[in-house]
């Protein structure tokens, strides 16, 4: 059999990919189908209260144009007072339950990722190093856990409002729909340049803190290697390089954010633009009243907070888009790990034999003399065989 026929392992422990992350969190999704429903219904809610008073003060502006009743002017205002209260005690309930279903995902993909990496062979560990396998059950459950609190519901939640604030539009008037829409092209645009490049760069960085994890590590664990041999300064060089590299990478990460946020901004005012003057040419032209002209330009501007929170933590919901693929990926390791076991089995050439030792003496490096002498031994087929060392206990110091 030759060597290329044998299944090599990856020099470090497995990333999924997006769409296996996202099956992952839907299949989780699933499996509490109350939690998940209770919150997708009550961010429709808040989302829905919180565009009503905008859509009720255009009537307001109706209603005093057409000299309406003053009883029917209150009337609206409770109205909006009523929508606005009932939006905000949505929208809490709707942060809540994101809450908590983001904190039971994770505490389902931190348990499976130390499971995983504590049913992993130790040599598997030797291989990647410990620092990748601590920063994916450390740091990468600590940045997805900040992205549960903070990013995840905030995206939800403004994403939904986005929506539901875009039909509200087409409500008033078809036409100030679509002037509104105008700015869609310029979103997306902006989108279209920043997630392909922005995905790599997260994940890039992630690696990078893996990497200083690793020569923090590794030296010192070694740390008598290091001083015996005076490398103390090239340890040094090797951690600074490494805290450097992790510097330029989140200084690249902020200054791209930066150009996006202005891409972001660039669209916010070509739809603004395109609401007021299709609205004002519909109005001269009878086509509209004056408080659905109005409502238009209110509804799109009420997309800034959401657009510009979503914005805001996106960096943070990349960030942790990046951990989360990290985390799904050593759930696959195992299995992985079972795969490629399987086609070794499977494609060797050869039956189990047994193993014959003769004489064997082997010693640890820190002990003073060897701890096995002139062993024979022999191992059956199919059979493993493992030795372990005994703590020795210290004797007391004695003067």
């Amino acid at each position: 059999m030759s060597t290329t026929d044998t299944p090599v392992a990856p020099a470090t422990l497995r990333t999924a990919t997006g769409r296996e992350a996202t099956r992952w969190v839907a299949a989780h999704a699933r499996e509490v189908p109350w939690l998940t429903t209770a919150t997708a219904l009550t961010t429709v809610a808040g989302a829905a209260f919180q565009v009503l008073p905008v859509l009720l003060l255009g009537r307001v502006v109706d209603g005093v144009i057409e000299g309406e009743p003053q009883s029917i002017l209150i009337t609206i205002g409770a109205l909006m007072v009523a929508a606005a209260l009932l939006g905000a005690a949505a929208t809490a309930a709707s942060t809540y339950l994101i809450g908590r279903l983001g904190a039971d995902l994770l505490a389902r993909l931190r348990e499976g990722a130390v499971r995983a990496v504590l049913g992993m062979p130790s040599a598997r560990i030797e291989q990647v190093g410990r620092g990748d396998v601590l920063s994916r059950v450390g740091d990468d459950v600590a940045v997805l856990s900040k992205g549960i609190r903070t990013a995840v519901p905030t995206v939800f939640s403004a994403g939904v409002l986005v929506v539901i604030a875009t039909g509200g539009m087409f409500g008033l008037d078809w036409r100030l729909g679509l002037a509104g829409a105008g700015a869609l092209p310029a979103y997306a645009l902006a989108l279209r340049w920043y997630l392909p490049r922005s995905a790599p760069l997260y994940q890039k960085q992630r690696e990078a803190q893996a990497d200083r994890a690793q020569a923090l590590i590794s030296g010192l664990n070694g740390i008598d290697t290091v001083r015996a041999y005076r490398l103390e300064e090239a340890f040094r060089e090797k951690v600074a390089a490494e805290s450097w590299r992790v510097r330029d990478l989140g200084v690249e990460v902020f200054r791209f954010f930066g150009r996006f946020v202005g891409r972001e901004n660039r669209a916010e005012f070509i739809g603004l633009v395109l609401i007021i003057v299709v609205g004002y040419v519909l109005l001269e032209a009878d086509a509209v009243t004056l408080g659905e002209a109005s409502a238009a330009p209110l509804l799109f501007h009420r997309l800034f907070n959401p657009l510009g929170s979503i914005m805001f933590t996106f960096d943070e919901a990349q960030k942790s888009g990046a951990s989360l693929t990290r985390l799904v990926g050593v759930l696959g390791e195992a299995t992985e790990e079972r795969l490629v076991g399987r086609a070794a089995v499977a494609s060797a050439d050869v039956e189990p034999y047994p193993v014959t030792v003769e004489g064997l003496t082997f010693g640890y490096p820190d002990s003073e003399r060897p701890v096995l002498r002139e062993v024979s031994l022999e191992i059956p087929a199919g059979g493993s065989l493992a030795l372990v060392r005994r703590a020795r206990a210290r004797r007391p110091w004695r003067r």
